[in-house]
């Protein structure tokens, strides 16, 4: 697919000198400026196979990765089953491990304001869905939640940063003992237990959040099926249209769990992103 890369940053004039750092040893921030360096700490959009005179629905793609890396086994071949489903597909390289929230959130608001703002020359219509894996999955669930909290940065609150819909898969939900993935909460907030708490997202859900699809492994043990199962209940309380599939095989991290069950997730996703109207 042809590609277009977006530095966000320079977009929206917001200084990436601005966003917060974890506390750092001095081999921690010795690694922080390696992958600076290296450019793999971005805030950067990468927009597919763009057409101006073709309107599709957008659907913005979180990689996976614990918020250590953005894991490329959930990158292009996503997007790609995306665009060949009838959307227009993005991908954000954002922030990871030594940036504390709310930089990926900034990052995400960003994201999906620079494809309502652009939509013509994108060849995007008025719907635009969120996608997720694991952490990325957290992202997008936390865009969901948090799109207009005093949190993110001032630049940025009067952005239109609300997904039209999400889909989640195998999601990094809860800060909860049992149930969290450390990894993910350790590179996003370090030991910091109130930012955890406020992360934990089975707590945020409102009845404004978007229709949400949910899939997940059972025999996932990295991250536990129960952060659907927590997730899906806030949004059963709220009133929040939503769909769960649960697939019985399958380790962490399928991505189009090509020869599982869970290869189904993919059709169900687009299913009720019809039945919700952004397809």
């Amino acid at each position: 697919m042809k590609e277009q890369v977006v530095d966000l940053y320079r977009e929206f004039g917001v200084s990436k000198r601005d966003a917060v750092l974890l506390p750092m040893s001095f081999k921690e921030r010795v690694g922080h400026l390696f992958l600076c360096r290296r450019r793999e700490v971005a805030g950067r959009l990468y927009c597919y196979d763009t057409d101006p005179s073709a309107r599709k629905p957008a659907m913005l793609i979180f990689p996976g990765g614990g918020y250590k890396n953005n894991s490329h086994s959930e990158w292009e071949n996503i997007a790609e089953a995306y665009a060949e489903r009838g959307f227009r597909v993005f991908v954000l390289n954002y922030s990871i491990k030594y940036f504390k929230f709310p930089t990926q959130l900034n990052e995400a608001v960003m994201a999906l304001s620079y494809i309502r703002r652009h939509q013509a020359e994108l060849g995007v219509t008025d719907k635009a869905a969120v996608c997720g894996f694991s952490a990325g999955a957290h992202l997008a669930a936390t865009l969901s939640c948090l799109y207009a909290e005093e949190c993110i940065h001032p630049k940025l609150r009067e952005l239109n940063a609300r997904p039209d819909a999400c889909v989640l898969s195998y999601p990094v939900i809860s800060a909860a003992d049992g149930v969290r993935n450390e990894m993910s909460f350790m590179n996003l907030c370090g030991k910091e237990e109130a930012l955890r708490r406020f992360l934990s997202l089975e707590d945020r859900v409102h009845s404004d959040v978007p229709p949400t699809f949910l899939w997940h492994t059972v025999e996932d043990d990295f991250v536990p099926y129960e952060n659907s199962l927590r997730y899906a209940a806030a949004l059963e309380e709220k009133g929040v249209p939503h769909k769960l599939c649960l697939y019985q095989k399958g380790v962490h991290g399928l991505n189009l769990a090509k020869g599982y069950e869970a290869e189904a997730w993919l059709a169900s996703s687009v299913d009720f992103l019809r039945q919700v109207k952004i397809l």
